[in-house]
């Protein structure tokens, strides 16, 4: 893993706000993605508008962002797909409301598109094309994002997550690292099962105190998957061996495919300080996410998902 000293190689770095409804007037949240197979791009008809567009939809109640562009994607082509990188939003005037859509890439299956009620078209475009057919320019210009995010193919993901929410340090007489999260905590450790989940890792790793395994234990238990606890992402590892976290980051980096990481609060900020200079003190709020997409063991961009709880 090679740490980068100016940011000519990463891809710019997007953010999913804790609370987005208060960066809009009046917002009717949507996610979408621009969904890739072997470098073409769907691109989707809808009979009732009569439009040709990336395939998107509106939240439901309980959602995440994430969640909802993989499933919007499913109801619209039928493709359970893997969701990529963050491409950002876009957002217009809807009556007296403002629509705001997130967008990511997504890889799709093979498999062939079925028509249904909301699209009766699929077409897989080179970009060019796809930039040429879409009706609208706000997709032509997540299309434009999506082409430069994909200049260098992905070969390992990793999923940075910090622990959710425990009980306060002040009122805990114990020992620290069995610190056990609080009910918000328990609700956050949830959402992540789902968060989590649209980027099908394979590997988890946890630093070893008690809220760090129990924030990762749900996603875990849900999809079956072993738990790996490494005490090199622990702040107590890091006050003694600063370079612990990053040489185990290395070696999970090394090994290829999507893998999550929980650690802990002064680790994370430090760890992606020596992927990047511009990601240096980076904040990591509790249960926060952040998507780090590596090339020949170089971070080559970074998303930045603040909250796994639904869309409010």
């Amino acid at each position: 893993m090679q740490a980068t000293h100016s940011t000519d190689s990463l891809a710019p770095l997007n953010v999913i706000p804790a609370h987005p409804a208060q960066l809009f007037t009046k917002p009717v949240f949507a996610a979408g993605a621009v969904l890739f197979r072997q470098g073409r791009v769907a691109v989707v008809h809808r009979p009732r508008y009569d439009d040709w567009s990336l395939p998107k939809g509106k939240v439901d109640p309980g959602e995440s962002l994430p969640e909802t562009a993989v499933r919007e994607i499913k109801e619209e082509t039928g493709f359970d797909v893997t969701l990529g990188g963050l491409l950002g939003h876009v957002s217009y005037p809807l009556g007296k409301r403002t629509k705001v859509v997130y967008y990511f890439t997504a890889d799709a299956p093979e498999g062939e598109f079925e028509p249904n009620n909301e699209c009766d078209q699929l077409l897989w475009l080179s970009p060019e094309e796809a930039t040429a057919r879409v009706s609208y320019p706000m997709d032509k210009d997540i299309i434009e994002r999506a082409v430069k995010r994909t200049a260098h193919p992905v070969d390992a993901r990793v999923l940075l997550v910090r622990h959710a929410h425990a009980h306060p340090r002040r009122t805990w007489t114990g020992d620290d690292s069995m610190r056990p999260l609080d009910k918000k905590g328990r609700r956050q450790a949830d959402a992540l099962v789902r968060v989590l989940d649209v980027y099908n890792p394979t590997g988890l790793y946890t630093a070893s105190p008690d809220r760090c395994m129990t924030t990762i234990r749900p996603f875990a238990m849900a999809t079956m998957m072993d738990l790996t606890i490494e005490p090199a992402f622990d702040d107590d590892t890091y006050a003694t061996d600063p370079r612990a976290a990053t040489k185990a980051l290395s070696t999970i980096v090394s090994s290829g495919g999507t893998t999550v990481v929980c650690s802990q609060g002064l680790v994370i900020p430090e760890l992606l300080g020596s992927l990047d200079e511009s990601l240096r003190g980076a904040s990591a709020k509790k249960a926060s996410v952040w998507v780090l997409d590596f090339h020949k063991g170089s971070l080559v961009a970074a998303d930045y998902i603040e909250s796994p709880l639904p869309v409010k």
